[in-house]
């Protein structure tokens, strides 16, 4: 299984966009208080574990706020949570949110 890496800075913020450069990245915006959010948690690992096709990275927004609304600012994509934004060369090019959240959508998305 793949390791989610857990985005805690700006600085890593704009890695994950040079990153998706190269390959393409996902970014979850989760929720430590939601059951909704727990089920797209277990969506983006059970994507991880069969598929290596982008890196995954988890935004903590309760214990982040500062930073998940940064990411909202810079994007132009109004939060949710939980919600996963898709990025490819330096931007997103797919958002979704709540049950919108499926391992075999994110393979679908990623492909295309």
């Amino acid at each position: 299984m793949k390791i989610m890496k857990n985005l805690d800075t700006q600085e890593e913020f704009e890695q994950l966009i040079e990153d998706s450069r190269k390959k393409p990245q996902i970014l979850l915006k989760h929720s430590t208080r939601c059951p909704i959010s727990r089920g797209a948690m277990s969506e983006c690992k059970r994507f991880a574990k069969r598929d290596n096709s982008a890196d995954i990275w988890t935004l903590l927004v309760v214990e982040n706020r500062e930073l998940s609304q940064a990411v909202a600012d810079q994007t132009g994509i109004e939060h949710r949570s939980p919600q996963a934004i898709i990025f490819r060369d330096g931007r997103p090019v797919w958002k979704g949110s709540h049950y919108d959240i499926i391992a075999e959508d994110l393979s679908a998305k990623i492909a295309e």
